[in-house]
């Protein structure tokens, strides 16, 4: 009960701490670090605990500016039955200054309580304030006077002792009963009492327990057990074991110091021996010795109360490991009778593999997987039995536990290893290591490239297949003309250029990846021919007349080309017409023009295409109204103007008086005749130019 008072005033403590540890705001502007201060300890009980004055207790008083919020007191105590040291706590509600009893220790009421006398001593007091600032008081000078003196006049530590025991009869056949009777001596009486013997691990005994009694009396007490052997109880010397308890709990228990003799003379068994390694994956072997050769023999061998063969050798598997096996050898005689023995072969121990270190069969190399060869033996093996990791430097790489590893560029340089690590249940784990190979740079996979097209020729776009690289190979180009470089030319596709007429071109690709030596690889190699434009027949825009302008436009031909123009009349050409633009002229009235082209660029052969043709039809004269000037009267002159025509054109003048021809008025000045008087005299502007249509205005003026 002390034990169990102990307990709970510890784990009543220990919450009060936990949940006093919050710290609470410190004020602004100040730092407190100083724990709270002692101001006195005392005792509030008598300095003696006994059933009497079971209690003990300790008043603390103490002051923080924060507020004192726990105080504990540690207790030694010098008991041989329970020595150590507890804190006995006290969590208080956060003052400024604070006094606090703590209980310290408690006489148990147990009616069969048997505290040790000893004594108790306090070694600290320790004490909290609300910022968590602790402060700690050892000087002896203040804690000598707060200890306590435990007192037990009853206290008896002493367990029972053994005065007599007898066994009857001495020796005992299989199927007949003995008496074992035991006389112990102990002052406050046995409490609990046993006879019986060692059994093995699933507490089977070699005889059956018929009856067994304790007669307590005054100072000695009397245990009596009856066993009965079994008829196939194994002849042999079996001890007796002896347990006993006081009041107190004081125990005896042990060998009582005499054995129950189990023979029978007339059917003398042989003894038992078990040869083989205790290992799994070995195996054990029954050996008979001195049995009667009329006897017949047969072998049984159980693991954990369970027959496992019944063969005078047993394999050692896995499920036997730890496993101590009994074998039990049955003699039988002719006349029936049957007497055995049994045998432990003691605690199966972990098999040990034989399998060799595994060795790397390949050189190390970027890229080139890594296997590795080991003689295992031919066994059931499980998931998890055989685990592999490679190892980098000595240290295993993430996810590398397959049965091959290929080394990146990260293992350039680098010892590469292999642990494997066997542990099929049963057996002692092996943990073994290969020799380590330094990676080397890899050997990139990198097919000739091939650049297609029968012909090359300048201005045909050209690409360059690489074929599959090593995954992951970055690759660079550079296209090259009669096996130099072409500057600017380093990529996958290239237009050859004027300047690469007649020349032999290919193109090197270089393959770099990290970890790898890098390669480059040559194409194959032409020689480029002359480009062939693309072209298409041009079109005329503008208006088909005399006079109007006609524009030629050229649409779909290669970027760069320059042209070369000679516009036709009826299929000759037009001398002097060599513009990207035409005027017809008089002489194209009626006719059909069309242009032809000739488009050329370096390094491509020139291209003449030719438009549809265009009918030429009457040039449109520019023209105005004419205006008259002077006055229109009998004697005066009236001049006519004609305004703006097309430049080039030709203009006549009609005068008329009433709609007819005034012979000889055929000028631009008119002078006012008294025939006109009253008359409707007017003038006819006729303009007219060679492959324009004519145009005419008349004009009429009042003469007054």
């Amino acid at each position: 009960m002390r034990g169990k008072a102990l307990k709970a005033a510890v784990f009543a403590a220990v919450s009060a701490l936990v949940l006093s540890l919050a710290p609470t705001a410190q004020a602004a502007g100040t730092v407190d670090e100083a724990g709270p201060e002692l101001l006195s300890a005392t005792r509030t009980t008598g300095d003696v605990i006994s059933a009497e004055a079971p209690d003990a207790r300790v008043a603390v008083q103490a002051t923080d500016p924060s507020g004192v919020r726990w105080i504990g007191v540690w207790i030694a105590t010098d008991s041989t039955a329970a020595p150590g040291e507890w804190e006995f706590s006290s969590g208080i509600e956060p003052a400024s200054t604070t006094r606090s009893e703590v209980p310290v220790w408690s006489y148990p009421e147990d009616d069969r309580a048997n505290p040790q006398p000893q004594t108790l001593t306090v070694t600290r007091i320790e004490m909290l304030d609300t910022l968590n600032n602790r402060s700690v008081v050892t000087d002896r000078a203040i804690l000598d006077p707060l200890g306590y003196r435990v007192d037990n006049p009853m206290y008896d530590g002493d367990a029972p002792v053994v005065e007599s025991i007898d066994v009857e009869p001495d020796v005992v056949r299989p199927g007949g009963e003995v008496v074992v009777t035991a006389v112990v001596r102990d002052d406050s009486a046995v409490h609990y009492g046993s006879l019986t013997l060692w059994g093995d691990q699933f507490l089977r005994t070699p005889l059956d327990t018929v009856e067994s009694e304790v007669v307590r009396g005054e100072g000695t007490s009397t245990i009596r057990t009856v066993f009965r052997a079994r008829q196939d109880t194994p002849y042999a010397s079996y001890p007796v074991k002896i347990h006993a308890y006081d009041r107190f709990s004081n125990a005896l228990k042990g060998a009582a110091g005499v054995s129950i003799v189990v023979d029978d003379p007339e059917y003398a068994a042989g003894t038992v021996r078990i040869d083989g390694d205790r290992q799994v994956g070995q195996s054990l072997s029954a050996v008979a010795v001195d049995w009667d050769p009329a006897v017949s023999l047969s072998y049984s061998w159980r693991s954990r109360g369970s027959d496992v063969a019944s063969v005078a050798s047993v394999p050692l598997g896995a499920p036997m490991l730890w496993d101590d096996l009994l074998l039990v050898v049955t003699g039988t005689w002719p006349d029936g009778t049957v007497r055995s023995r049994e045998k432990w072969s003691g605690a199966i121990h972990q098999g040990v593999l034989a399998i060799s270190p595994p060795e790397i069969g390949s050189t190390g190399a970027v890229g080139s997987p890594m296997t590795f060869h080991q003689e295992v033996p031919d066994m059931a093996w499980a998931p998890g039995d055989r685990l592999v990791y490679w190892l980098r430097d000595g240290k295993p790489i993430e996810y590398a536990s397959a049965a091959s590893y290929a080394p990146t560029a990260a293992d350039l340089g680098h010892r590469i290893s292999v642990r494997t690590i066997h542990r099929p249940r049963g057996y002692v784990e092996l943990v073994q290591e290969s020799a380590p190979v330094v990676v080397g740079h890899g050997t990139l996979t990198a097919p000739n490239p091939t650049v297609g097209g029968s012909v090359w020729r300048v201005g045909r776009v050209l690409t360059v297949s690489t074929g599959v690289w090593t995954t992951g190979t970055q690759r660079s180009y550079q296209w090259q003309r009669d096996g130099k470089n072409i500057a600017g030319a380093r990529y996958r596709s290239y237009t050859p250029t004027a300047a690469d007429r007649g020349a032999r071109l290919g193109v090197r690709v270089t393959g770099t990846n990290p970890g790898y030596t890098s390669v480059s690889r040559f194409s194959n190699v032409k020689t480029v021919g002359v480009g062939l434009l693309a072209s298409t027949a041009p079109k005329v825009n503008g208006t088909s007349r005399v006079g109007g302008r006609l524009t030629a436009v050229a649409a779909g031909w290669t970027d760069g080309t320059s042209f070369r123009y000679q516009w036709q009349r009826d299929g000759r050409n037009i001398p002097g017409a060599t513009g990207s633009t035409y005027v017809p002229g008089a002489a194209d009235l009626g006719k059909k023009v069309r242009v032809h082209m000739v488009g050329s660029k370096a390094g491509y052969t020139s291209v003449a295409r030719t438009s549809a043709p265009r009918w030429v039809g009457y040039g449109v004269l520019k023209s105005s109204i004419p205006t008259f000037s002077g006055t229109p009267k009998v004697g005066s002159r009236v001049t006519v103007s004609p305004g703006t025509w097309t430049p080039g054109t030709t203009l006549t003048y009609q005068w008329t008086r009433d709609g007819a021809k005034i012979g000889g008025a055929t000028g631009r000045v008119y002078t006012v005749r008294a025939a006109d008087r009253g008359r409707a005299l007017s003038v006819w502007v006729t303009g007219s130019k060679p492959g324009y249509s004519r145009v005419g205005y008349e004009a009429f003026v009042r003469v007054r």
